[in-house]
């Protein structure tokens, strides 16, 4: 009888395991659930997350086997396309060209060609598009903090806080009123970004009111200032900003800027520009933060000599290439979703195998989320809308993992509604308060964590 070696069985077993268990474990692009018509144009121009869904704004064609729409919006959301309706469908825009998630909320801006422009910028009520309560006139960027959402374009709201000035060319919202924004800036703004109620402006800028200056301004909440003040050039053009924990990310038609060499992409951090190592061979028109990594897209090939296929990683010292190769076809924006980088464009090829569509994803998997997205402080912020009928949304953060509670009640006392009861990780959450069943009124809701405390008012009007 032949005796089994039971001790070398194991440990080719574990070493067969941890292989395949590592294979799984490596970031590679995933198939999608759904497809696009390969007939006509599918060009995903701008994505967001809200909640556990993807968004995805453009001008496309996509189908499942559940769904077959066309349209310039869609949502991706328990592995099923969800079509997304207008209010009024013969008020709609021909394609949507931006998207941002401000305090759970979905809001948009897009083009069309019916008489002028339309629901330019509106938001997202339970998957029907709405405009929203004031003309914002033709919008070009947008970005925020959570506290404030700013607006970058042809706008023809009025201020309607106090002191705030005229409104030339860039607003702040915080979801009831729109502030001006001093000056505004001159020139042409390409990409808008938020960090801390610091605002990074760029594109072809030549100034803010009396004061000239090229390349990158800064809004400190009280008046536009530049971050590249030794920059000369006449031709530069910035097309996109990220500002992160790391430092500000800007890319451009740069070979170097502010006076530092730096190929089509720098960050800044400590009032100094710093390249990117080598850098891209060419136009980088998205940057994203995932944990302590970057990753941009764009109409690029290679950098140094490796061929990145329009998407890259860089890691704080050195670029590298996505597993399983890069993209063929046009590559504009860029989206983190918790566990998939989406890659949104006009996708023509990924590794090797044809897909005519506009968007792809990328399964990340070891990222720290909680850390990167982490609260350094409790917060408590204002319900939006205030005044509300019959729903209102509550943001709060939470800095250390903690018992939560939010609870609403009555200006009597009396607990009309809890909301949250339950342990909870650090990060920023959006609850919903329905007051549909209850009198108009106003009413206080507080939020309980550890020995953090705090209450607000919010006002139903019904």
């Amino acid at each position: 009888m032949k005796m089994i070696n039971i001790t070398r069985w194991i440990s080719v077993t574990v070493i067969v395991l941890f292989f395949a268990s590592s294979l799984r474990a490596q970031a590679h692009w995933e198939p999608l659930p759904f497809s696009f018509n390969p007939v006509g144009i599918n060009f995903i121009q701008s994505m967001a997350k809200v909640g556990n869904t993807v968004y995805f704004g453009g001008y496309f064609i996509a189908t499942d086997v559940f769904t077959y729409f066309a349209s310039d919006i869609a949502a991706f959301r328990d592995e099923k396309i969800v079509s997304i309706n207008y209010a009024d469908p013969f008020n709609k825009n021909d394609q949507v060209t931006g998207l941002i998630n401000f305090r759970g909320v979905l809001y948009l801006n897009g083009e069309t060609s019916k008489m002028g422009p339309r629901f330019s910028f509106s938001y997202l009520n339970a998957d029907t598009v709405v405009a929203t309560a004031f003309t914002a006139g033709k919008l070009v960027e947008m970005a925020t903090d959570d506290k404030f959402l700013y607006l970058s374009g042809d706008i023809s709201a009025k201020a309607t806080a106090p002191d705030t000035g005229e409104i030339k060319g860039l607003m702040a919202w915080d979801g009831e009123n729109a502030y001006a924004m001093g000056d505004g800036l001159e020139g042409t703004i390409n990409t808008l970004t938020a960090r801390n109620e610091i605002v990074y402006a760029g594109g072809r800028i030549t100034g803010s009111g009396a004061k000239k200056f090229k390349g990158i301004a800064m809004w400190d909440g009280n008046q536009w200032s530049s971050i590249t003040p030794n920059e000369t050039s006449d031709t530069l053009a910035i097309y996109e900003l990220l500002a992160t924990k790391n430092g500000l990310y800007a890319s451009g038609n740069f070979s170097s800027i502010n006076g530092v060499p730096a190929n089509h992409i720098a960050v800044y951090r400590n009032n100094t520009w710093y390249p990117l190592a080598e850098g891209i061979d060419e136009s980088v028109l998205s940057i994203v933060e995932v944990g302590d990594h970057i990753y941009v897209g764009g109409p690029f090939i290679e950098s140094g000599g490796v061929d990145y296929g329009q998407v890259a990683m860089w890691d704080g010292i050195k670029w590298s290439k996505l597993n399983g190769g890069g993209i063929e076809g046009l590559v504009t924006n860029l989206l983190f979703d918790g566990k998939y980088l989406w890659v949104g464009g006009v996708i023509v090829r990924i590794e090797g195998v044809d897909q005519y569509g506009g968007v792809a994803r990328y399964l990340i998997p070891t990222v720290d989320v909680e850390e990167q997205n982490a609260p350094e402080h409790y917060t408590l912020l204002q319900n939006y809308p205030n005044p509300f009928n019959p729903s209102t949304t509550i943001e709060y953060s939470i800095a250390t993992e903690s018992i939560v509670q939010l609870k609403v009640f009555s200006m009597l006392g009396e607990e009309v509604a809890t909301l949250v009861d339950e342990v909870k990780q650090p990060g920023t959450y959006y609850s919903n308060f329905d007051a549909s069943g209850l009198p108009s009124g106003m009413y206080i809701y507080t939020l309980k964590a550890g020995s953090y405390s705090e209450s607000k008012k919010l006002l139903l009007v019904k």
